[in-house]
């Protein structure tokens, strides 16, 4: 597995987890993974003081225990011993197309710190990543054969229908034509870009790397809302929903998705497409007037 995906509601949610934490008036505050490959993305945002622990748990579970009484129940909590247990609803996307009936305005940031009562003004935590890690991506660029000119393809979403190979070797191969190497970044192993570089890669080293990156080109994804922290030039592109039953085409993921709902984001710095509203040559043409 060269990179796992990230999940925008988790991201966005460890981005105010120490506000959540005071929020909730928490006492000695327990945070719990339940798939040991997150571990490092936690850990890039756990505030001091702060416990984390690795249970295994399976997801189906947590969803039992976490049931949900209606689409409208957005954070759900449980008391046992003593104890409280904290878990936002996991069906987030079927319940913003819903309200988006009745609240056009509505994004997916907004909305998560709705459901996790975080004011709106509060101040997101940026990911810390110790030096350690930095010392092992400079080890990697050399181990690779990265030069100090290269850009990363993350061209594979959960969520999204895939561009197919075709778009993305041309891409590459225009971006080779300019000098750069190319990173690719894949977790489901479905795209071939061909010349490309990549590793086995964690996501704590995945930023850093980003970090050091000329560009960003991916599908509209949780790794993609990631990345926008590391400050580097992106272009996100949107393509419909997988999900018949969720029913997002792309103009509607990009309304409510979009990365610049974030705070600190800008469009000077950040691209988003539609893919419906451009073919292959032009959108890769347009991506590639900026370097």
């Amino acid at each position: 597995q060269r990179q796992m995906c990230i999940r925008d509601r988790t991201y966005v949610e460890l981005m105010h987890l120490k506000e959540r934490i005071k929020v909730n008036n928490s006492k000695n505050p327990l945070v719990i993974v339940w798939d040991e490959k997150y571990l490092n993305f936690y850990k890039m945002f756990i505030p001091r003081n702060v416990d984390l622990k690795y249970i295994p748990l399976y997801q189906a579970d947590i969803h039992d225990v976490f049931s949900e009484t209606s689409l409208e129940y957005k954070n759900i909590v449980i008391q046992f011993n003593g104890h409280r247990y904290f878990c936002s609803t996991p069906r987030i996307a079927e319940n913003m197309k819903k309200e988006a009936l009745t609240k056009p305005d509505i994004n997916f940031y907004n909305y998560i710190n709705d459901c996790t009562n975080i004011p709106q003004k509060s101040i997101p935590t940026k990911p810390t990543i110790p030096s350690l890690t930095i010392q092992r991506v400079n080890h990697l660029i050399k181990q690779i054969g990265l030069s100090d000119k290269f850009v990363i393809f993350a061209p594979e979403a959960n969520s999204l229908k895939p561009m197919d190979d075709v778009f993305w070797n041309i891409l590459a191969e225009q971006f080779s034509q300019k000098g750069y190497d190319i990173y690719v970044n894949s977790y489901l192993h479905k795209t071939n870009i061909k010349n490309a570089k990549t590793s086995c890669i964690t996501i704590d080293e995945l930023f850093i790397l980003a970090q050091k990156s000329k560009g960003i080109f991916t599908l509209g994804s949780g790794l993609s809302v990631f990345l926008t922290a590391t400050n580097v030039p992106m272009d996100l592109i949107y393509t419909d929903f997988n999900s018949k039953s969720i029913g997002y085409d792309a103009a509607l993921a990009i309304k409510i998705y979009s990365v610049l709902h974030l705070p600190g984001n800008s469009s000077d710095l950040i691209k988003e497409h539609n893919a419906n509203e451009l073919s292959s040559s032009t959108l890769s043409n347009k991506i590639l007037a900026r370097y």
